[in-house]
């Protein structure tokens, strides 16, 4: 920044390009002509942090202040339990994280307060252990500390086939010693606000989904395998089969009407699929291990649920949107998923399309990513069936933007 001299009164448009009187009066002085000035530091939660390091007397600030913003709070939550905030900080934070217009304003889906969850799943009497013996803490950390695998001389090219790698001690992680300990309530207050996050995000964060709903997540023994994307997900939903779940449940909030269904592969009553209907609709992800358990009256194959869609042909049943999660093996994007006789995927949509709803959206999510179209005939290419491959926070979003155009298109 340059000292340069301007007119007493007058505002150049051409420098301040109409962003107002930005330009305001001030004393002259020759000396500093010619002479960089340095910036002022902007004060910010990453700059105070960085200048502080990461102490409760920071965070207990940062809050106070309300310089720390939403997404920040919600990504360090850990560290504010951790070095052991005061009680009365962490009642800030839940009731900041759980505040309805602090939800909406931060227009997150609901997926990613799931990272959250992790945060506050902590040890308590390890941290109570290091707090009452720190040096101990300190100790065991420096003689736990892990080897990184580092090229020495020589050993690049050809030419390292058949040594010995060199290995080199990394720097030994930082005992924190928290000054306050957390309680198992302000674990559960932590639980309890997320929970209501989640419920305000899908509510509000998410276009509401019009018209009746039909969900189908699989629960077959293939959905065990890692979700495609699954470093952005929650430790207690890393897999298909968590992640389906969830996304069935916020699905159904998000929806005007719905109706879950579980599916796999018959199990002792013949039926291959299951309605979820005794859920806990305070904690969405509790509800996970419960859906599971009741699944497993279901067989571990994978079978398209052709009985359901019989049944929806003869009742005459209104469906607007059916949206199945699963992996490759009911998505596999080569071939046609068939049934009983001749009976195949796209059959059976081509002909709920024509004897009941010609408007019905199929949307097929493989959370593996490894479909490469959707499971239906060459020859039934239209708007109207969709697929979307791997995981993404945004498939909630797209499903009913999506189902907005879908609409549009059909009605012209």
């Amino acid at each position: 920044v340059f000292f340069f001299q301007a007119e007493d009164g007058i505002r150049d448009p051409l420098w301040s390009r109409g962003l107002g009187d930005v330009y305001k009066r001030q004393v002259f002085d020759e000396k500093r002509v010619g002479k960089r000035m340095r910036i002022p530091i902007p004060i910010t939660w990453e700059t105070e942090l960085s200048a502080k390091g990461n102490k409760p007397e920071v965070w207990t600030e940062l809050m106070q202040s309300k310089k720390l913003p939403y997404m920040a709070m919600l990504r360090n939550i850990r560290n504010m339990l951790v070095t052991g905030v005061p009680e009365a900080v962490h009642n800030l934070v839940c009731e900041r994280i759980q505040d309805y217009n602090a939800v909406i304003n931060s227009k997150l889906f609901p997926f990613r307060f799931f990272s959250a969850y992790e945060a506050i799943k902590i040890d308590l009497a390890e941290l109570r252990e290091r707090k009452l013996n720190p040096a101990k803490a300190i100790e065991e950390a420096k003689a736990h500390v892990p080897q990184r695998a580092v090229r020495g001389r020589g050993m690049r090219g050809r030419g390292m086939r058949g040594r010995q790698m060199a290995f080199r001690p990394e720097r030994p992680k930082k005992v924190i010693i928290p000054d306050e300990l957390p309680t198992e309530k302000t674990i559960e207050n932590y639980h309890k606000a997320l929970d209501n996050a989640v419920k305000i995000a899908t509510a509000h964060n998410i276009k509401p989904i019009k018209g009746n709903t039909v969900v189908f997540s699989d629960t077959s023994g293939s959905m065990s395998c890692p979700v495609s994307g699954a470093g952005k997900v929650s430790e207690s939903a890393r897999c298909c089969m968590d992640i389906g779940i969830l996304m069935s449940l916020m699905l159904k909030q998000a929806c005007e009407k719905c109706e879950f269904f579980v599916f796999s592969s018959p199990g002792v009553d013949g039926k291959c699929y299951m309605p979820i209907t005794n859920f806990n609709k305070e904690d969405l992800l509790s509800n996970v291990n419960l859906i599971e358990t009741a699944a497993q009256a279901l067989g571990g194959g994978t079978d398209f649920p052709f009985e359901f869609w019989l049944d929806a042909i003869n009742t005459k049943k209104q469906i607007d949107l059916f949206v199945i999660f699963s992996d490759m093996m009911i998505s596999e994007g080569h071939n046609d998923i068939g049934g009983s006789g001749d009976m195949t995927v796209t059959s059976i949509i081509r002909e709920y399309r024509e004897k009941v709803n010609p408007k019905m959206i199929y949307v097929a999510v493989d959370l593996r990513g490894y479909s490469l179209k959707v499971p239906v005939a060459e020859d039934e290419k239209t708007d109207l069936n969709i697929l979307k491959c791997g995981y993404s926070d945004t498939i909630l979003r797209f499903i009913s933007e999506r189902q907005v155009s879908c609409l549009l298109y059909t009605s012209d």
